[in-house]
């Protein structure tokens, strides 16, 4: 059983994808791997297990899909979810990318909630994930300066 959800962003056009997925994982124990071309995402997934890929969906769109076929060759249980706009002239190609293989398709600008829960399903989809919430950060904090604190009145 994982405890890590390991997830790799290509997107060449929009550096906030990679803000924006590691955003919707902050609360969990996870690897969020920025990539910056398809062949790098290959080569990745050839070094680690790879739970799920996120890609900026743009034009010209062969390239995108072509990248979802070499990833489901290699790995066929990684799930590969695409951003992008969401309009009349990309709607055929969502229908295109699910029809191909494709997990999800999400709308730019995308909820953190819902990246966050399609990134989780998607990782369970294939094998059990037994991830761990990490605690908020002021109680991090918090628990830091008591342990300062007592030390100092110990000593």
């Amino acid at each position: 059983m994982r405890e890590i959800l390991s997830v790799t962003v290509f997107d060449s056009n929009d550096p906030i994808t990679i803000e924006t997925v590691a955003d919707a994982l902050r609360e969990y124990q996870s690897l969020v791997i920025p990539c910056s071309s398809p062949s790098m995402v290959l080569s990745t997934m050839n070094d680690q297990h790879i739970d799920a890929v996120v890609i900026g969906f743009q034009e010209p769109f062969n390239e995108a899909f072509e990248l979802l076929s070499q990833i489901k060759a290699q790995t066929a249980e990684t799930e590969v979810v695409f951003l992008s706009e969401f309009d009349d002239k990309t709607l055929w190609v969502w229908v295109e990318a699910i029809q191909r293989g494709a997990y999800e398709f999400l709308p730019k600008p995308v909820d953190r909630a819902d990246l966050q829960r399609v990134l989780l399903r998607a990782a369970e989809k294939c094998h059990p994930v037994k991830l761990k919430k990490l605690p908020p950060a002021k109680s991090i904090r918090a628990k830091s300066k008591r342990q300062y604190r007592d030390m100092a009145v110990g000593s």
